[in-house]
């Protein structure tokens, strides 16, 4: 089995010495269904692939900056591994471990189940819950699924305040916000980008 690849788009690039190319891609098989389509967006042109990358955007194609992709992606990177730290650190570690001593308190497995629902470790089904904890058991279930987004509900459940981790934890997560921000446009949307457009083209 393989992809089925449809030409959609095609136009001059940028500097006008190679094409914006466009296809519609659908699975090569008898059950592949509609809305199952993706699309593959190449820039034809060596000088502006150095500068510039296709992207969809709001069902559109358009045209951002190399460097800013990159840019967002190694400070997204940066941010991973900060957080990766933050979690490592002592500081962290021991309010956990007095976060698993709460834990183990719990007289049910529907308190232990709801204080993982009120720190947003864990939103699954409680069913889901006492399957994973019998197999896991509560610290292997906190220590697989805890991130650095939960340590303000954890603090607010352990009563403890801890103002430089917090701090840090608002600068990580606005360094993040600005990773994940879109890019720049560069001119105009190049066209819809849609199976609906596609179909009808």
């Amino acid at each position: 089995m393989g992809t089925e690849r449809s030409e959609y788009f095609r136009r001059t690039c940028l500097c006008g010495q190679g094409e914006l190319v466009i296809e519609f891609c659908m699975p090569d098989h008898p059950w592949a269904q509609a809305g199952r389509g993706t699309w593959g967006l190449s820039i034809h042109c060596d000088s502006c692939k150095k500068e510039y990358v296709l992207e969809e955007r709001n069902n559109q194609a358009v045209i951002v900056r190399k460097f800013d992709v990159q840019a967002r992606s190694q400070l997204g990177h940066e941010c991973y591994e900060r957080a990766r730290k933050i979690m490592e650190s002592d500081q962290v570690q021991q309010h956990l471990h007095d976060f698993e001593t709460l834990i183990s308190s719990q007289p049910t497995v529907t308190a232990t189940y709801n204080l993982f629902r009120s720190t947003q470790i864990l939103s699954s089904s409680i069913n889901t819950f006492r399957r994973d904890l019998k197999r896991e058991g509560a610290t292997g279930l906190l220590r697989r699924h805890v991130n650095l987004r939960n340590m303000p509900h954890i603090l607010n459940k352990l009563g403890k305040k801890d103002e430089s981790l917090l701090t840090t934890i608002a600068e990580l997560e606005a360094l993040k916000t600005q990773a994940q921000e879109p890019c720049e446009i560069i001119g105009e949307p190049i066209c819809d980008i849609t199976e609906e457009a596609f179909y009808k083209k």
